[in-house]
């Protein structure tokens, strides 16, 4: 097989390339995995956003400009969450040596 899978779909499909590919091909679908931990996010008027960082964006809602704001941070159904990774996990297997 040339190249990695496309399809990585679960911790144990994630735990064999790293088992058994070189650190080259599996280490860059690894780091994708905590890149996509974070997203921006709207949120409501309600919320702190002390510790994100922050952006105001411009929508059209029912023929209305209106200004929401939005943080980046963790999202909670990103891909390495869904398979059963925690972030620590991820570093630890990205730091390991084979």
């Amino acid at each position: 097989m040339k190249g990695l899978h496309s399809n990585l779909n679960t911790n144990a499909d994630y735990e064999y390339i790293r088992a058994h590919e070189p650190e080259s091909s599996w280490k860059e679908a690894w780091q994708k995995l905590l890149y996509g931990q974070n997203c921006w996010q709207t949120i409501g008027d309600d919320e702190s956003v002390d510790d994100y960082e922050q952006k105001d964006v411009r929508t059209v809602s029912s023929g209305e400009n209106e200004t929401v704001t939005q943080v980046y941070k963790q999202d909670l159904h990103c891909k390495l969450f869904r398979i059963g990774f925690t972030v620590e996990e991820v570093e630890s297997g990205l730091n390991a040596k084979n």
